[in-house]
């Protein structure tokens, strides 16, 4: 594997008497940089007068593709380490499935043009216990073969300042 540096990999999934297998790139070497999700979507943290929210990235692909995703906010403390939340509770979230398109998630797109995406709000964090914030989303793409993708969302702290995390002190 290190001579390597990458090789592709299988992981089976297997639900009763249904398995799913999805391709895995393993790689060696120097921690990759992390991706983000290229859109003007993602986490928004709280500022003054606007309540936190997660707006999902519009998920593109070449042609219309079936894509099923899943989103997922991972908070950090020093006194409790890493946490996972997802959108039906700590450590479960929910698929969504959608339809990416060269113009973005079909389910979104209004007769004007117009883009509403899926939002997940409002967020609320206690203040006091510094407390960082990530936004991650997992997503399959269904078309020629299954790909799996996961990848962190941007965040917003005030205004148009991107960060890759919210801050809570």
């Amino acid at each position: 594997m290190a001579r390597m540096r990458q090789a592709l990999g299988t992981v089976t999934f297997s639900d009763r008497s249904t398995v799913e297998r999805l391709s895995v790139t393993l790689t060696s070497g120097p921690e990759p940089t992390p991706s983000f999700w290229t859109s003007v979507f993602g986490l928004r943290c709280n500022a003054p007068g606007y309540q936190g929210q997660l707006i999902a990235p519009n998920f593109s692909d070449t042609v219309p593709t079936t894509i099923d995703v899943r989103p997922w906010l991972a908070w950090y403390t020093n006194a409790g380490g890493w946490h996972w939340l997802g959108t039906v509770g700590v450590n479960r979230s929910q698929w969504y499935e959608w339809t990416a398109t060269p113009s973005g998630v079909a389910e979104w797109q209004t007769p004007g043009g117009a883009i509403t995406p899926w939002t997940w709000s409002p967020l609320s964090v206690t203040p006091g216990n510094g407390t960082y914030v990530v936004a991650v989303f997992e997503a399959i793409y269904w078309y020629g073969h299954p790909e799996y993708v996961w990848s962190y969302a941007r965040s917003i702290e005030d205004g148009d300042a991107i960060t890759t995390y919210c801050s809570y002190p």
